[in-house]
């Protein structure tokens, strides 16, 4: 995730420095917790994440935000066509429930 917090960044140059951070560091925790190349990862990696999210007692909005961020970051991938992942169904829209 972290090539595509790169690409994503210097796609989207002159975003707020707090967003930047943000995201790279949004992208850092899913590599760890997700530990496949990219192109290998599915929606259920994501929805993984975002339940390990939960269970780290993080507020709901706040795991919406960072999914929200990680999908942005696969989305410039796919519309570049260096990975194959169907967003047809956004990834920030998954319902997230209190654990």
């Amino acid at each position: 995730m972290l090539d595509a917090f790169e690409y994503w960044r210097d796609l989207t140059p002159g975003r707020p420095p707090r967003t930047v951070l943000e995201f790279a560091s949004t992208a850092q925790q899913f590599d760890d917790r997700i530990d496949k190349p990219m192109a290998a990862v599915t929606r259920g990696d994501v929805v993984g994440y975002r339940d390990h999210l939960l269970r780290d007692g993080l507020a709901a909005a706040t795991v919406r935000k960072r999914i929200g961020f990680v999908s942005a970051m696969l989305q410039t991938q796919v519309d570049a066509t260096t990975i194959g992942l169907d967003l047809n169904e956004s990834l920030s829209h998954t319902i997230v429930m209190s654990p």
